[in-house]
C-alpha cells in the first residue's frame, strides 16, 4: 500500500507540463508593457531586451504575467546573453509555472526583424513571439507602443504576425472609471 502510493506521488511529480505553441491572442497588462518600456528605454543607445513570460490560460490564448530584464552584453546593433542567464530564467519560470513566451528587444531605428534576430533567438518553437520596438522604446507609450510582433511558424521561420497578436489591457481600473 505504501509503495503504491510513493509511486503514484512519483507519477504525480513526473508531469511535463509544455509551452504553449501557436496563440490567436496574447494578453499583457498594461503595466508590464510600462515596465517593459522603461527598462528598454534604460539600454539607449544600446540594443535593449527582455522577456515576457506566463502561460496560455485558454485554447490559444496566452497571458503575459512576469517581465525578465537578463543580464546582457549590448551594442548599438545587437545583444548577447551574458553566460547562463537562459538557463536562469528557465530553471526559475519552472518552478513558478509560466514559460518564456516572447523575447522584446530594441533597434536604434525603425528596422524590422533582422537575421541576427532570428539566428540568435531564445527558440524556435512554434508560435514563439518576437517584438521589437524601435528607437530603444523612446517614442514608445501605452498609448503607442510601437510594438512590430514577429513569431515563428512550424518550420522555425520568421514571419510578421496577425495583427491585433497582443492585446493590452488596463490592469489598474480608477473610481469614476467604474461607473
Amino acid at each position: 500500500m505504501f509503495r503504491r502510493n510513493v509511486q503514484k506521488a512519483h507519477e504525480e511529480e513526473t508531469v511535463i507540463e509544455r509551452p504553449p505553441g501557436p496563440l490567436s491572442r496574447l494578453l499583457v497588462a498594461a503595466s508590464l508593457v510600462d515596465t517593459s518600456l522603461k527598462g528598454l528605454r534604460g539600454y539607449v543607445p544600446r540594443e535593449g531586451l527582455c522577456y515576457w513570460l506566463g502561460r496560455e490560460v485558454e485554447a490559444g490564448v496566452g497571458l503575459v504575467t512576469v517581465v525578465a530584464f537578463p543580464q546582457i552584453y549590448s551594442t548599438e546593433y545587437s545583444f548577447e546573453l551574458a553566460p547562463g542567464q537562459m538557463a536562469e530564467i528557465n530553471t526559475r519560470a519552472a518552478r513558478e509555472g509560466v514559460f518564456v513566451i516572447a523575447q522584446v528587444h530594441t533597434h536604434p531605428t525603425d528596422e524590422p526583424h533582422s537575421d541576427a534576430d532570428e539566428e540568435w533567438s531564445p527558440t524556435r518553437r512554434p508560435g514563439f513571439i518576437s517584438i521589437v520596438i524601435p528607437f530603444g522604446a523612446q517614442f514608445s507609450n501605452l498609448r503607442t507602443p510601437r510594438l512590430s510582433c514577429y513569431e515563428c511558424d512550424a518550420n522555425g521561420q520568421w514571419m510578421v504576425a496577425r495583427e491585433g497578436l497582443v492585446s493590452v489591457y488596463d490592469d489598474i481600473w480608477l473610481s469614476g472609471e467604474l461607473s
